[in-house]
């Protein structure tokens, strides 16, 4: 029992671990999402666009933006050949509401929104055409950063986009979004640019920046001091701890990955929520692999013992495989019929004598029965038949010891059947367990065919000795060849025949010929 105990709090510190994440979600985790990170944050909506009231103008904080080629007009910032608008911001000490950005908030991830309005009809070919234009389908995109407190680009996203635009109504507003889940951002590059297509680019001829806004969106909560601790213990305790070798060296291997598992979740900088999550799902995927059942502890924060617990209430149930099962049930069964053949043993020891004497005297007669047969035969005969009868004799004793086996043999498979179908009642596992005793048994049993291999089925004897010499030196066809026979045989003769007259025939042509020829 005590054997289990080291891993049971493994498992317990482990469950501990789940509930803090849980607390701490339930009590302090809140998502929060910032206001307009952007110079512009305050500033109303564009006159030039009514697709997004909520989307403040660029052009009333066109100061507060790093321009290059783009000039603010009116409600909008226009550009020439492709141009710029950028600006750049802290991360920290943002405030929302009652709630400031820390480094150790934004270490848990965040994500950067960034929302835009544009025209873009100063083009050939626009279906709203306006102001100088002329050329190709103008391009435009934004670029988004998360930056480290050093300025190196942690995140980014910039995507290029070209889409037919009017104003008002028919202005186009898009989104872009990045992603960081790791730890150090710091700060954000924002940039907006412009790029007339035209091959001879005119002043202020590419597309117009209406509206800009960047906000973000990141969990306010920070790991308790109280969680990292449990982690530790988590981690002292396989060091700390004896573990017995008899304990099953799947759970060991798969208890040390949950632990390496949750230690890494914990420390990843992503939101409460997924840590959760992602911890609830190792310790499912370790109950799945290893059969084992992980149930709720209370645990201190004391080191933990080597044979004292510190567990209340905790258990892991582990159903055994099925090859342990097979191997436990084959064992009893055949402990049982040791005793009970040991007890009959005993019991037939009188009978077995008389058995023994009977045998004995066949043996003699059978021994006479040899002797006289090996007067009556020659010398080689009686070599043959005196192996030939003791061969019979051992084969029949055999044959009988083996059908005795395989008697018993079938007996006990049964036996265990009967136990296996009383022990399992769940029909999936009782047809594995029974599916490998009849291997076992299988396997057993090839020992027992291996012995038929020394044995000879059939005694060979030799049939064709002392035969009668029928050798008949006569010759039936005497005077008779091929050639005299040829030489008389009609067909022949008529195809020798033909074949000299058309020899002549050939000759006699050929004289025509010569003769024509002059």
């Amino acid at each position: 029992m005590w054997k289990y105990i080291s891993w049971a709090i493994c498992l317990a510190l482990l469950w501990s671990l789940l509930s803090c994440f849980a607390n701490i979600v339930g009590a302090k985790a809140e998502e929060i999402t910032t206001g307009n990170l952007l110079p512009n944050a305050g500033d109303s909506d564009s006159n030039y666009q009514s697709v997004d009231n909520n989307i403040p103008n660029v052009s009333s904080s066109c100061n507060e933006f790093t321009l290059s080629n783009a000039t603010c007009l009116g409600q909008e910032i226009e550009v020439t050949e492709t141009g710029t608008v950028n600006t750049t911001g802290s991360l920290l000490n943002v405030t929302t509401n009652s709630d400031t950005t820390t480094q150790d908030k934004l270490d848990n991830g965040i994500t950067l929104n960034s929302t835009t309005v544009v025209q873009n009809c100063e083009w050939d070919g626009s279906s709203n055409e306006c102001g100088n234009r002329r050329g190709a389908q103008d391009s435009f995109k934004t670029t988004v950063k998360i930056l480290d407190s050093n300025g190196n680009t942690l995140s980014s996203v910039d995507q290029i986009r070209n889409t037919d635009s009017h104003y008002y109504s028919n202005a186009h507003k898009y989104t872009d979004q990045v992603i960081y889940t790791g730890s150090g951002s710091s700060s954000f590059d924002w940039t907006w640019t412009g790029i007339d297509n035209d091959p001879n680019p005119l002043n202020l001829g590419g597309p117009n920046l209406l509206g800009a806004s960047l906000t973000m969106t990141y969990e306010n909560v920070v790991l308790e001091v109280e969680t990292q601790t449990a982690l530790n213990e988590v981690s002292n305790v396989i060091d700390t701890t004896k573990i017995e070798e008899s304990v099953n060296v799947e759970i060991k291997e798969e208890a040390a990955t949950l632990i390496a598992t949750v230690q890494t979740i914990a420390a990843a900088p992503l939101p409460t929520t997924t840590k959760v999550v992602q911890v609830k799902a190792a310790i499912k995927k370790f109950e799945s692999k290893t059969n084992t059942k992980v149930t709720k502890a209370t645990v201190t924060s004391k080191p933990v013992a080597t044979t004292t617990s510190v567990v209340q209430a905790n258990k892991i149930v582990t159903t055994k495989k099925a090859t342990t099962i097979a191997k436990q049930i084959i064992q009893s069964t055949t402990k049982k019929e040791t005793i009970n053949e040991k007890k009959e043993e005993q019991k037939e020891k009188k009978p077995e004598v008389k058995t023994e004497k009977k045998q004995e005297k066949k043996k003699q007669k059978e021994q006479k029965k040899v002797a006289s047969a090996k007067k009556e035969s020659t010398e080689e005969k009686k070599s043959s038949s005196t192996s030939t009868t003791t061969k019979s004799v051992s084969t029949k004793s055999d044959t009988k010891q083996k059908k005795l086996q395989s008697e018993k043999v079938k007996a006990n498979i049964t036996k265990i059947m009967a136990k296996v179908d009383e022990q399992i009642k769940d029909i999936a596992k009782n047809l594995e367990v029974k599916n490998l005793i009849k291997l076992e048994a299988m396997a057993s049993d090839q020992e027992s065919l291996e012995a038929y291999a020394n044995i000879n089925f059939y005694i060979p004897k030799d049939i064709y000795l002392e035969q009668l010499n029928i050798i008949d030196n006569r010759l039936i066809y005497n005077n008779v060849s091929l050639s005299k026979y040829t030489a008389n045989d009609k067909i022949g003769i008529k195809t020798n025949k033909l074949h000299n007259l058309n020899l002549r025939k050939q000759k006699l042509l050929m004289e025509i010929r010569e003769l024509k020829n002059g």
